[in-house]
């Protein structure tokens, strides 16, 4: 049998709500039911697609942001993690990352060896510049996969969070907590950047908004209904 993966036409908020949820401080985040305007593919939606190769023989065609609210921005954040995972990019820097550890180790008992070891010490921190300039490429290109599923007039504000999340001298962390150090671009400071784009489409207070619309907003299921 073939699940559903369109709305039952006809459904509206009512029949899966309580009441009006701006009564309890204002519209959730993301209501139970999706917003029409973006759970259906238009001819414009269609049009504005990328395509990314994900393998040498793989290529796959993504939706371009072009406007949206809270609900949009994080499809839009689980589709750039899904490139990721489908292209293995955390694993193929963890693997550097390993090898860089092991590299510096290797250098540094070549270089408490006697006798004359420069040649091979030369050949090491090549080897080992080589494989830090991987990792970068790799982060690189993480942060740039985001972009490109930006439609052109959202990428400066892109640009500018990641200047300001990941090349200032301080940082505030994901608790809350101001931190005296730079956070760099890599996969843990993305986090922090998706949380900036939130945050220009979403109220601070999202979260407790969110909690009340579950808690109290929502209808629970007849259980008799099975």
């Amino acid at each position: 049998m073939k699940n559903k993966t369109t709305l039952p036409k006809g459904l509206v908020d009512k029949y899966c709500e309580w009441f009006d949820p701006a009564k309890l401080g204002g519209l959730p985040p993301v209501q139970f039911i999706p917003n029409l305007a973006y759970a259906e593919e238009t001819e414009e939606s269609r049009r504005n697609r990328v395509k990314i190769t994900i393998l040498d023989s793989i290529q796959k065609y993504f939706p371009v942001f072009t406007n949206g609210g809270t609900e949009d921005v994080v499809n839009l954040i689980c589709t750039r993690e899904s490139i990721i995972a489908d292209k293995k990019l955390e694993e193929q820097y963890d693997k550097l990352k390993k090898l860089h550890k092991s590299q510096k180790e290797a250098l540094k008992e070549l270089k408490n060896q006697t006798g004359d070891t420069r040649q091979q010490q030369a050949e090491k921190e090549t080897a080992i510049a080589k494989t830090k300039q991987g990792m970068q490429d790799i982060n690189v290109e993480a942060f740039d996969f985001f972009k490109k599923l930006l439609a052109n007039d959202h990428i400066p504000k892109w640009h500018e969070i990641c200047a300001n999340v990941c090349d200032e001298h301080t940082h505030v962390d994901l608790e809350g907590v101001r931190c005296d150090e730079r956070l760099g671009r890599n996969f843990a400071s993305l986090k922090h950047c998706y949380l900036q784009v939130l945050l220009t489409v979403t109220k601070q207070d999202a979260a407790e908004r969110m909690r009340r619309y579950i808690s109290m907003t929502v209808k629970m299921a007849d259980s008799s209904i099975g």
